[in-house]
């Protein structure tokens, strides 16, 4: 009843456009998933798929206070346990059931019933070329599967006909989380440490988990089949990760067959042509989903090969990002969606995209010579020229990214929350508590530091709180930086560097009426609360109905906070009850 009131409350120019988006604009990427391989085969040209490394890896000195950390988190992942939306560990393995040939496991028969699955004959010819490349003791993991419920969504199905939500208890969200692959950058340092420790044996088997893994995820999701090819955001993510995680391996000395390589060219170019073709936008709305596939687009084609089609891609991409970074951001920098969380994983999307390309080398700025964008222009030494406006947005989103959070970095819970972020280029643990350790990469320290590091000459180390408590993400951005030839009027963030040199005021009051929040500072005391209009431009999204909620910390300790919607598609109708004002 409700979906038909809102049909009827649509205007005909609206109710035109939807139809325009749902009925004729997809038939021109229309996917004939079962006579034709949904696979991109490309021979691979060049030696090396990324010819650009964009975020520099920490040096092995950053990683040594880490080390801990990183080689926990690496166990865990090479045995396939992983603690995503849950407060522990799960072991996650696919269970190959109603075969005979399979008497005694090992992966190579494991993968051939697995591939038999998939209603297409060219999509299981051509994952069976790739069979060889996995080794015969890796267990191959279950991609589909909620891990905390034990439900598992059909890999034959198209991905645009699978549901969810009327399962009671099943999360479609943790497949979702772990086909992010956000995991993978973390195997990168552990292999940097392990070779540190000369423990090459250790490096070779974090390498050899990290090629299985992929080839794994390659074989097991054909494009639009399955769970992981349902959101270009979450497509967008992993793609950003995959190029990430290969990118830092490659700059810690490791080497990747040929046959690898060609499946990895082939995985990211599966992805670019996706994400490119199903961008989330429609004539309504748009919101973080869109931004990360822009972003994520963007960031994509900087690491790939120069050519005419990764050229079109980056201006493209960048336009858009400068588009809705006004359209997304408040001009008190908070984000549109009237969530913290959401602020700081957009504003992750935004500056890691843009620096991303900032670090262009000129001489891959060279084909972009006719780039002239409103905001973005590329002077004839090819350095890049910023404008101002630009600047105010990033100084505006950062200064209210530092004014919401606690000084230990946790946010208050306002809004949604569903624990994601982009990515993570320095070592982060999931063995803590979300939000109340730097080590999280949920932390709104962990961008701030990586920030202030990126500007560096406005926000110096001394005194710079973010320095101190995140140092690795700090060096990470002044590398960025150092990689970066850009041309700006620093004013705007030379106006912020007091605010970020200090973890709150005392005895005053931070209005942004914009987003609708405000900030009491009284002595040791913070009160935060929220009172404003519905986010997403009066259209809800991630908004909670809880205005004149709050939340109270003492001594920067919060004491009185928001417990938050518990879940997310396991249970709506308890989301939506705690999302209101009962």
């Amino acid at each position: 009843m409700y979906d038909i009131w809102r049909i009827i409350k649509l205007s005909p120019l609206i109710a035109l456009r939807k139809a325009i988006d749902i009925y004729i604009a997809p038939k021109s990427n229309k996917i004939d998933m079962f006579n034709h391989s949904t696979y991109c085969d490309i021979n691979l040209k060049q030696n090396n798929i990324l010819l650009y490394h964009i975020f520099p890896v920490p040096e092995i000195e950053g990683l040594l206070p880490y080390q801990k950390i990183i080689l926990e988190e690496s166990q865990q992942i090479c045995k396939h346990n992983f603690r995503l939306l849950s407060s522990e560990y799960k072991h996650v393995e696919l269970q190959i059931i109603n075969s005979p040939e399979l008497k005694e496991y090992d992966s190579h028969t494991a993968a051939r019933a697995l591939v038999e699955c998939v209603p297409n004959k060219e999509n299981r010819e051509h994952a069976q070329k790739f069979i060889p490349l996995l080794s015969p003791e890796y267990y191959l993991i279950d991609w589909q599967i909620d891990f905390n419920s034990g439900f598992a969504w059909d890999i034959s199905l198209p991905s645009k006909n699978i549901t969810y939500g009327h399962t009671i208890g099943a999360d479609i969200k943790v497949p979702w989380e772990l086909g992010r692959m956000q995991h993978l950058v973390n195997l990168a340092f552990a292999f940097a440490v392990s070779l540190n420790e000369k423990k090459s044996e250790e490096a070779a088997e974090v390498l050899k988990e990290y090629c299985n893994q992929i080839v794994d995820f390659y074989i097991s999701n054909p494009p639009h089949l399955g769970t992981q090819w349902m959101t270009t955001m979450d497509v967008a993510l992993r793609a950003v990760n995959l190029s990430v995680s290969y990118s830092f391996f490659l700059q810690y000395g490791a080497n990747f067959s040929a046959e690898f390589k060609v499946l990895f060219n082939n995985l990211l170019s599966d992805h670019k042509h996706f994400i490119r073709n199903y961008l989330e936008w429609s004539s309504g709305m748009r919101g973080n989903h869109y931004l990360a596939g822009v972003s994520g687009l963007l960031i994509l084609a900087c690491y790939l090969p120069m050519s005419n089609e990764n050229d079109e891609i980056i201006k493209f991409a960048l336009s858009q990002i400068l588009q809705d970074i006004s359209y997304q951001f408040h001009t008190d920098g908070g984000n549109f969606e009237a969530s913290t969380s959401y602020h700081r994983f957009a504003a992750e999307m935004v500056f890691y995209s843009l620096t991303a390309f900032f670090s262009l080398p000129k001489s891959r700025l060279r084909s972009l010579n006719n780039l002239d964008l409103k905001d973005i222009k590329l002077l004839p030494d090819f350095s890049i020229s910023l404008n101002e406006g630009v600047v105010k947005s990033l100084a505006a989103m950062f200064h209210f990214l530092a004014a919401i959070a606690y000084p230990n970095g946790a946010l208050p819970q306002i809004g949604d929350n569903d624990s994601g972020f982009f990515v993570a280029v320095s070592p982060y643990s999931t063995a803590l508590s979300v939000g109340h350790s730097k080590n999280e990469p949920q932390n709104a320290r962990r961008l701030l530091a990586f920030f202030s590091g990126y500007f560096h000459d406005i926000f110096g180390a001394e005194n710079n709180i973010f320095y101190q408590s995140n140092k690795i993400e700090y060096e990470t951005g002044k590398s960025l930086r150092n990689k970066s030839s850009i041309d700006f009027n620093p004013q705007p963030l030379m106006a912020l560097n007091n605010y970020m040199l200090q973890s709150y005021i005392p005895n005053h009051i931070n209005k942004f009426s914009d987003f609708g929040v405000y900030i009491v500072y009284k002595e040791k005391y913070q009160l935060i609360f929220k009172c404003g209009r519905i986010g997403q431009h009066g259209k809800g999204g991630h908004d909670h109905n809880d205005q004149l909620s709050f939340e109270l910390s003492i001594k920067g300790s919060p004491v009185i906070i928001d417990a938050g919607t518990c879940c997310y598609t396991s249970n709506p109708a308890l989301r939506t009850e705690v999302r209101s004002v009962t």
